[in-house]
């Protein structure tokens, strides 16, 4: 586990980073909405962000964040050094249980790994653990959901590859949670988004993010 100084050197090493080399930002909306804030226009059109706007930014962000289950039961504190152990993303292929056969994922094995992982007590959330082959591509988002919000009252974490899907999975969430309002004080579901290696962040994932924000999600 990382020591206390390991943590104040790699938070200098990544403020430095940022204000010196920046990053790339696709969406248009977000470059905006982070000079406005205090970024700056960098070389090759990345941006730059100053530490002051980090710091501001951490110091913004509020300390604890309560996730419930589906049922409305607390689930987990993000906060005071809690940690807790969930699935993973996103895998192309499984290993088939019956059969020992190597192949692509299906819309059943997230069904199936969801309604094992609801079982297990050392498992706090759920993702979806694998990429639906057998379901159009454009809405595998929503299948995605739907077969861990059906098979598990647990916390869920979910990935968005085609960004159209964003709002409609929040607005099946709040559907689930019984309206919009009780979705925002007792959520269940968390986005997963993150920048691409190294240093860039895609429109789709940036436009999530902004959708979320502004959803109180």
């Amino acid at each position: 586990m990382a020591s206390s100084e390991d943590i104040a050197y790699i938070h200098s090493a990544t403020l430095e980073l940022l204000s010196e080399k920046g990053a790339s930002f696709e969406d248009r909306e977000a470059i905006d909405l982070l000079l406005t804030a205090g970024a700056e226009s960098g070389v090759n059109e990345r941006i730059t962000i100053p530490e002051s706007l980090v710091q501001q930014t951490i110091n913004s962000a509020p300390s604890l964040i309560q996730i419930y289950s589906r049922n409305g039961r607390e689930a987990m504190r993000l906060g005071d050094n809690n940690v807790y152990c969930g699935t993973g993303s996103d895998c192309l292929f499984v290993i088939d249980s019956e059969t020992g056969e190597r192949r692509s994922a299906l819309k059943q094995d997230i069904e199936t790994f969801t309604r094992l992982s609801d079982a297990l007590p050392n498992i706090d959330f759920i993702l979806s653990m694998g990429v639906a082959s057998n379901v159009p591509t454009q809405t595998a988002d929503l299948h995605h959901f739907q077969a861990m919000v059906y098979n598990t009252t647990k916390p869920i974490v979910f990935t968005i590859v085609d960004q159209r899907n964003m709002p409609l999975i929040i607005d099946f969430a709040s559907k689930i949670a019984g309206n919009y309002q009780t979705l925002k004080e007792h959520p269940f579901l968390i986005h997963f988004a993150m920048p691409s290696p190294p240093l860039h962040h895609s429109q789709t994932a940036l436009q999530n993010m902004i959708f979320c924000a502004r959803s109180g999600i």
